[in-house]
């Protein structure tokens, strides 16, 4: 396993922990552990991405329809990842103590919390080292459907967590148009089928496929006109998660 691998396995513990325990008094600290602990092989992967200014690559890659999905982490993905976990550590942190105890005392659903805190944190892992389109889409989807987890912890934000749900679909439609223009023009969905699809599209094909890009990702990023779903969503979640999406999901885009 490489230290990409490690970084995703331990993610993955983190979100089913948070499943089992994610409600004790002790799970935010725990989850506060799982993310040093990513932390450290984002530590130990710097001179690899670094150094050798290349990227790490998972194990996990396989093939669709003849196309090869795979994740390989360099150094851009591994400065969002560094921001990303490090934001994951610090509103565990801060949730894990007193915060934690009087949101539960109030009716919070902890476990909610923490579950859908861990799941953005590894759907994001897995969203920043996608390695071509087909990969980047299965991630943006599970970061999409981790941030509505996201938004539904909070007790009065499930309407408007399914507003978001809307928007996110419409807008994953979209992507998914961009990517049949890409396969008709390049035959395949690599980054660097993408250049090429660009190189050798027309005028209206061109500004087709921008438009539906933007569109797609302009959902995501809350960019005007489409930040509709985002004012309310943010207002009436718990801080913790307020902080985490805000400042990362939504961002890293």
């Amino acid at each position: 396993m490489t230290d990409y691998d490690l970084l995703l396995t331990a993610s993955l513990g983190a979100v089913l922990f948070m499943l089992m325990a994610g409600n004790r008094a002790f799970a935010g600290w725990v989850g506060v552990a799982f993310y040093a602990l990513m932390g450290g092989f984002l530590a130990e992967m710097s001179p690899l991405v670094y150094a050798h200014a290349a990227p790490v690559v998972s194990s996990m890659g396989f093939s669709m329809g003849g196309q090869a999905v795979a994740w390989q982490l360099d150094a851009v993905g591994w400065y969002f990842a560094v921001i990303a976990v490090g934001a994951a550590l610090a509103v565990t942190w801060f949730s894990a103590g007193v915060w934690g105890r009087d949101y539960q005392a109030k009716g919070g659903n902890l476990r909610l919390l923490n579950v859908s805190l861990a799941m953005n944190v590894s759907t994001m892992m897995l969203f920043l080292g996608s390695a071509d389109m087909l990969s980047l889409f299965i991630s943006w989807e599970l970061v999409s459907w981790s941030s509505f987890l996201l938004m539904a912890s909070g007790r009065h934000t499930v309407k408007y967590a399914l507003r978001y749900v809307i928007y996110a679909m419409a807008g994953a439609m979209a992507v998914m148009g961009a990517m049949a223009l890409v396969w008709n023009a390049a035959g395949n969905l690599s980054f660097a089928g993408l250049q090429s699809a660009v190189t050798h599209m027309g005028t209206a094909p061109l500004w087709t496929l921008v438009l539906l890009l933007f569109f797609g990702f302009g959902i995501k990023m809350a960019v005007l006109p489409f930040h509709l779903w985002q004012a309310n969503a943010y207002a009436f979640l718990p801080g913790p998660a307020s902080a985490f999406l805000g400042a990362i999901s939504s961002r890293a885009l």
